[in-house]
């Protein structure tokens, strides 16, 4: 069997340190921001770890300040990333809020910014915005088994925006949508025969594509009340006052009960509730023609640049991120960025703020950004440029202080937080888990065991049996393990296992939720069927090409509408339509040789129960254990940060046998 649970409770500990890095705000090392620093410059500013069953790439959390009894109880964070400059690609994840452990992530796309879950018809869906390989610009909306059931794009004439996607409960589609359009430009500074940038709200039936409601900035705002100036170098102009002129940069679009939208633009540093019926402009607020009266001496009304604007409580409370001033990182004593909580009333036509969320690191956010308010009444901000996610209780209080990248520095590309949001998941994947081994000569094996995408995996059970097509049957267990994160490791002595192994995940009831396939102990390869499962993304409805006008496609956010010089990004293929054909995605991981094709990350990490009581402890094992590597914490980060390192170069290590079987890394 394997090892004493005495020591296999520090060594969980230790496993889950080396692989989940820095995950765990109540031991002291985890505050260490020189190690931190140190692994983001191993790895270009993008803090990450890779695992032995996956080649999937996974962020690496540091974190300042982490109160447990202070957070809500959502179970998940949601958010997006791009990790191409590392070789990780780009795509939703899925976060396991109890211990910051990685449940899924999807790395075929070549850009993308956030996620978030949606009803549809009363079931969950996970829905977020990414450049395909093959479908180019789209929004994409996945059901819990991580099918994707649509792929939506614009109509008459526009593009999809990345800001911003709603799906209704009724099944359709609201997002920011943006085309270019002519404009006699010389009352602004600019030629006759001028360009804007056009961005507006649009929606769409999921089921036909069609355009249910269009709205254009153009065609409603006036352009002396933007505060993008025509300008070389800014707002899209180039040097030769050329450009597609960025007046508005619509950022937030979402349909209300009664049919109307509540939309915001960055460029005219307002936020509008649209008529659904007839287009008409409701009211403003802020803004040059802000029609509200500001109660709280002028900070409900000064917001700029502002993101993700949303209603809460009935239309009587909005919520968004307002950056204030085109500057990023520190701040000192004088900071401007906020999360902004107001309370307006619309038959008075009054604003006041009910709440301001700073940042506890002081630093300011040049662009993007984004807040949620939970039901708890803590509110999670995303700080856009300052990859941060900060959690607030209702009276203020920092609950929860983490990064995935470094905070308070000039704008890093790529490395961002562009939104994030907390709610509930529950992922079942359609492949199976995955299972690798070291074997030591004297046949000692340490067992690595995941599974992208699965929620509520409690333990892990090991089979082996020197029969493949029986190890399924749980009388072949030899050892049972708990989850500790993403991926889980266990040693098991050799006079334990028979040539064939496998792992199957269960949840705290005791039910199995999925069996990997049997692993050949000897030689490394795949029995009992061998085949491959089928593509999780060879189904799923495209919504419609989008009908565009080619040009910027949304696929970098912020950067070159600003007030600051023009920031490509790498999403560079922005000019092409998305209209490619219905394949899957690549799967762009930079371990090759044991990435299977498909467009879904193999291993559909598991998931935690919603139990989150313990977890701060639970995977260390005992408390007298984990008290003991806590008491010397100090001493063990340096070591623990070395192993690290040590870990990442041992594979093929003198006197072991590297192996690795996967269905869907």
């Amino acid at each position: 069997m394997s090892r004493s649970p005495a020591f296999a409770a520090a060594a969980a500990l230790i496993w889950w340190w080396l692989g989940a890095s820095l995950a765990l705000a109540d031991l002291i090392f985890t505050s260490d921001i020189e190690q931190y620093t140190s692994l983001a410059a191993e790895h270009k500013d993008f803090p990450i770890q890779r695992f032995r069953s996956s080649s999937i790439i996974a962020p690496v959390f540091h974190v300042n300040r982490w109160d447990r009894t202070l957070t809500d109880d959502e179970p998940y964070i949601f958010i997006g990333g791009n990790y191409n400059g590392v070789g990780g690609g780009a795509g939703p994840m899925i976060i396991d809020a109890s211990d910051l452990s990685l449940i899924y992530r999807d790395p075929s796309f070549r850009n993308a910014y956030n996620s978030e879950v949606s009803l549809i018809n009363g079931k969950r869906h996970l829905t977020f915005w990414a450049h395909s390989p093959e479908l180019g610009h789209k929004y994409f909306v996945y059901d819990e088994n991580y099918n994707r059931k649509y792929a939506v794009g614009a109509k008459h004439g526009y593009g999809v925006d990345m800001h911003e996607l709603q799906v209704t409960n009724e099944g359709t589609a609201v997002f920011v949508a943006h085309r270019k359009v002519s404009r006699d430009l010389t009352r602004w500074g600019g030629p006759k025969d001028g360009r804007l940038l056009d961005t507006g709200i649009q929606e769409v039936d999921l089921e036909t594509g069609d355009a249910i409601f269009t709205w254009s900035a153009a065609d409603h705002l006036d352009l002396d009340d933007t505060f993008a100036e025509y300008v070389p170098g800014h707002y899209g102009i180039n040097d030769e006052l050329k450009g597609n002129w960025d007046f508005c940069h619509r950022n937030s679009a979402r349909k209300t009960s009664d049919g109307h939208y509540l939309t915001s633009s960055r460029h005219y540093n307002h936020i509008q509730f649209i008529n659904g019926t007839n287009g008409d402009i409701i009211w403003t607020l802020g803004g040059k023609k802000n029609d509200f009266k500001d109660l709280s001496d002028g900070r409900a009304t000064n917001f700029a640049l502002q993101h993700n604007a949303r209603f809460y409580h009935n239309q009587s409370h909005i919520t968004l991120f307002d950056n204030h001033i085109a500057e990023q990182g520190d701040c000192g004593s004088n900071c401007s960025s906020r999360g902004l909580h107001l309370e307006i009333d619309t038959d008075a036509m009054t604003a006041r703020v009910v709440r301001e969320y700073y940042h506890p690191g002081h630093v300011n956010a040049l662009a993007m950004g984004g807040m949620q308010l939970l039901d708890s009444g803590n509110a999670i901000v995303g700080w856009g440029y300052n990859p941060s996610y900060v959690e607030y209780t209702s009276d203020g209080r920092v609950a929860m202080d983490i990064q995935r990248g470094l905070v308070g520095r000039p704008r890093k590309k790529d490395m961002f937080a562009y939104r994030v949001f907390k709610g509930n998941w529950t992922g079942r994947p359609t492949w199976p888990p995955n299972v690798t081994a070291d074997v030591a000569p004297d046949g000692e094996a340490t067992i690595y065991m995941s599974w992208n995408g699965a929620t509520d995996i409690s333990e892990w059970t090991i089979l082996s049996s020197d029969n493949p097509t029986q190890i399924s049957e749980v009388g072949y267990a030899v050892d049972k393990v708990p989850r500790t994160g993403f991926e889980t490791s266990a040693s098991v002595k050799g006079s334990q296992l028979a040539r064939f192994i496998a792992v199957a995940a269960v949840d705290k009831s005791g039910k199995v939720l999925g069996v990997s396939k049997p692993f050949d102990m000897h030689d490394a390869t795949i029995e009992a069927g061998g085949a491959l499962p089928d593509d999780t993304q060879d189904g799923g409805e495209d919504t419609g090409k989008d009908e565009k006008e080619g040009g910027k496609e949304g696929g970098e956010e912020d950067g070159e509408h600003d007030g600051k010089p023009d920031e490509k990004g790498d999403d560079k293929s922005d000019d092409k339509p998305d209209d490619k054909p219905d394949d899957k995605p690549d799967d762009k991981e930079d371990d090759k040789s044991d990435d299977k094709p498909g467009d879904k990350e193999d291993d559909k990490s598991d998931d935690k129960s919603d139990d989150k009581e313990d977890s701060m402890t639970s995977y260390g094992g005992p408390g007298a254990a984990f008290a003991a590597l806590a008491a010397s914490a100090g001493a063990l980060s340096a070591v623990i940060y070395l192993c690290r390192r040590r870990r990442a170069k041992r594979f093929g290590a003198a006197g072991t046998k590297y192996m690795r079987v996967e269905d869907r890394t």
